[in-house]
């Protein structure tokens, strides 16, 4: 299928609109999305560099309120967190782009589902002539035949996508909370750590006094001194250790709202997967008939079938169920 102008026009500037921070998918790419013979991965590896460029700094816009640099976290935990990072990049990405993909072919789909519409809507009311019935028909429902198979492969993969990445956000999310509970037990061990080492210097400090009992005049002087330095030492501890409960908590709030995040992200993932399952079941439905080889002879005999508006209904709820993709997967690209 040759792909018009016209058409170039309408895909490229629908999914500027939608992903205003995103590099625009090429017509190359439309042409790979309802011409290929690729699988979805194969599509999603060749998008651009610079398409995902607003995902990675989102990513690193949120991941940089962790901090990784609190006084006692050992390299094992911070790792924690450089890898919730790049399970969540890859996730999004992997994501971003299937609706990116997804919502090309929603468009295609809605387009000669709704050409087809309205070539059965004009031979039902009588309007083409028998010539041109056939001919329109034949034309059109090749189109769609086409479509729908290539839609049968992308949309099986898509459904293959939502899970994986479904578990990649979910290995993220499990990543965050293990290091939120690593911080909290920070704070809590320098809290002990604290005392005891209080405990620890003012026994040094003071027994090392005990013989200046017997030189009172000594323990005067000597005593209030060394006090003095003592207590300004632990004062000081204690400030430095205030600042880091204040630095866990942050860390750890950031980190919990980090989690609820991603399980938001994963619960929205969950509900657009059924939206493709709708969607693949309308698509079947249509390919079904479609497949006849006496459909156009059937569409254009049996007024009765068409009557009913039993083919257009069936149409209907394909182009519906693309439309209610289309809507929830934009609300999600919006949201970059």
């Amino acid at each position: 299928m040759k792909i018009s102008a016209a058409w170039l026009c309408v895909i490229v500037g629908l999914v500027t609109i939608q992903y205003s921070q995103q590099a625009a998918p090429t017509p190359a790419m439309v042409g790979q999305v309802i011409d290929g013979a690729g699988k979805l991965t194969d599509i999603i590896v060749k998008l651009d560099d610079a398409f995902l460029k607003p995902i990675t700094e989102q990513v690193n816009k949120e991941i940089a309120k962790i901090n990784t640099d609190l006084d006692g976290l050992v390299e094992e935990e911070k790792k924690m967190v450089v890898d919730a990072k790049k399970k969540l990049l890859r996730g999004r990405s992997d994501i971003t782009r299937t609706r990116t993909i997804l919502i090309i072919l929603a468009d295609e789909t809605i387009s000669r589902s709704g050409l087809l519409v309205r070539l059965l809507d004009a031979l039902l009311k009588g309007k083409l002539t028998a010539e041109k019935q056939k001919r329109g028909l034949t034309m059109t429902i090749k189109k769609m035949k086409d479509l729908m198979a290539r839609s049968a492969v992308l949309l099986k993969d898509a459904k293959d996508m939502y899970r994986t990445v479904g578990q990649t956000l979910g290995d993220s999310k499990v990543d965050l909370e293990e290091f939120a509970k690593r911080v909290v037990i920070l704070a809590d061990r320098s809290g002990t750590k604290f005392e005891a080492a209080k405990k620890a210097l003012r026994m040094k400090v003071y027994a090392s006094l005990t013989p200046c009992v017997l030189l009172p005049p000594v323990c005067a002087i000597a005593y209030p001194i060394a006090a003095a330095a003592v207590e300004s030492e632990i004062k000081k501890w204690g400030k430095n250790l205030d600042q880091l409960k204040a630095q866990c908590k942050n860390t750890e709030e950031n980190a919990k709202a980090m989690v609820k995040t991603i399980d938001n992200e994963i619960n929205y993932l969950q509900a657009e997967e059924k939206l493709v399952i709708v969607w693949e079941s309308k698509m079947n439905a249509v390919y079904e008939e479609l497949k006849a080889d006496d459909y156009v002879d059937n569409v254009i005999t049996m007024d009765m079938i068409l009557s009913e508006g039993y083919h257009i209904n069936q149409l209907g709820e394909l182009i519906e169920a693309c439309k209610a993709f289309k809507v929830h997967a934009q609300a999600a690209s919006n949201d970059l």
